[in-house]
């Protein structure tokens, strides 16, 4: 596998990782204010520790998508993966 793949794959795999976490986050947000993981608007408490988490992934998602999308492949796999 060339340098370039190498890199590609890995960063893949921690953005589907980070994916893993914010789901695992996003659900225990949910199960502490008693809210509905699959509702389209949800409201946490203030008093809810699980918030600053999902901000945090969040934002280590959107830096680590525009650095492995700057090569074009990252942004393609998911594309392709979306269309299913």
């Amino acid at each position: 596998m060339k340098q370039p793949e190498k890199l590609v794959r890995q960063g893949e795999q921690y953005l589907r990782a980070l994916t893993a976490t914010y789901g695992q986050c996003w659900q225990a947000a949910c199960r502490y204010d008693g809210l509905d993981p699959d509702a389209a608007f949800v409201c946490f408490s203030r008093e809810n520790p699980y918030v600053p988490y999902l901000g945090r992934i969040l934002q280590q998602y959107q830096e680590n998508l525009q650095a492995f999308g700057c090569w074009g492949y990252v942004g393609l796999t998911i594309s392709e993966s979306l269309r299913r």
